[in-house]
């Protein structure tokens, strides 16, 4: 059972990705929006550090857009990666 759930867009050296955003009470889960197939998780009390937002703009259309980043550890044991999303919704 997901506590929130947000329509983001992934950023990543590969491109930019719609994702589904799910905060868990022990996960941290993102969700191709197409198949709802899980595409990453993060254990919270192991893989995640925190997440911090960054005030962006979406050039595109000049509206603003919240960008932020979680910090996770994606091979469950080496060093924090921030990761970064984006959101014309509040996170």
């Amino acid at each position: 059972e997901y506590l929130a759930r947000y329509l983001v867009t992934k950023h990543s050296w590969r491109g930019k990705y719609k994702r589904i955003l799910c905060i868990a009470q022990v996960a941290i889960i993102t969700l191709d929006p197409v198949s709802l197939n899980v595409t990453n998780s993060y254990d919270v009390m192991t893989d995640f550090e925190g997440a911090a937002p960054v005030l962006g703009r979406d050039d595109s259309q000049q509206q603003p857009v919240q960008e932020f980043t979680i910090s996770v550890r994606t091979d469950g044991r080496g060093k924090f990666k921030a990761i970064k999303f984006s959101s014309r919704y509040r996170v």
